[in-house]
């Protein structure tokens, strides 16, 4: 091949190549657009979603596009796609809760007092076993990196309650990081936005992370 057509071929993808890409940001849209309708409750559990021809209209997409979105859609468990019957939203308890996308979706609608009372509920079970261990197994570097994001967590209050949540939810997943579980710094990785969410939802979120800090440092 010539140098000027190997250039060419290195900065102009090959035009199948771009209608992937396309295709794959459109089929995003779709996750993004119908996943927020479902976790925020505008299609309720049992709703049938339009015909594919319908919804890929209002959407302004191609159905490949809508077909590749739907199935990403089944596969975190918020949709069941099936033939002749049609696309039909699923069941909350059928959700992947530990899916980024769904996480940051629920993180998005308006709050859930069920979903955010279910985490407090993981916490209490996964928070102490988590400390536990890191007693146990943190290095001194993993120490002081505990030690620092908890100082930097007490000295954003009172005036900067946001940072002190980014801190605190930093806090948490050092020490769940100290416990060398590959398990449990996945499902902490996993929360990551739904923690970050409920911390910052908190309507006396500056009482209680004041009210609080002797028992991060315990």
């Amino acid at each position: 091949m010539p140098r000027t057509e190997a250039k060419r071929s290195l900065k102009t993808p090959p035009r199948q190549a771009r209608a992937g890409l396309h295709r794959r940001r459109k089929s995003e849209d779709v996750i993004d657009a119908i996943g927020l309708k479902i976790v925020s409750g505008e299609l309720a559990p049992g709703v049938l979603l339009p015909t594919e021809t319908r919804l890929a209209q209002s959407l302004g997409l191609s159905r490949p596009s809508l077909r590749e979105g739907l199935r990403a859609l089944a596969r975190k468990g918020l949709v069941d796609a099936r033939t002749r019957r049609g696309t039909l939203v699923n069941d909350r308890l059928q959700w992947d809760l530990l899916d980024a996308d769904v996480l940051r979706w629920i993180a998005a609608a308006p709050p859930d007092p069920a979903f955010f009372m279910d985490l407090l509920d993981l916490r209490v079970i996964f928070e102490p076993a988590s400390a536990r261990l890191a007693a146990s197994r943190a290095n001194p570097e993993q120490i002081l990196a505990i030690e620092n994001a908890f100082e930097a967590m007490a000295g954003a209050l009172p005036a900067d309650v946001e940072a002190c949540c980014r801190h605190d939810l930093a806090f948490h997943e050092l020490i769940v990081g100290a416990t060398g579980n590959r398990l449990l710094i996945r499902i902490a990785a996993a929360i990551h936005t739904a923690l970050l969410a409920a911390f910052t939802l908190s309507s006396n979120a500056r009482e209680s992370y004041e009210n609080s800090l002797n028992e991060h440092w315990a």
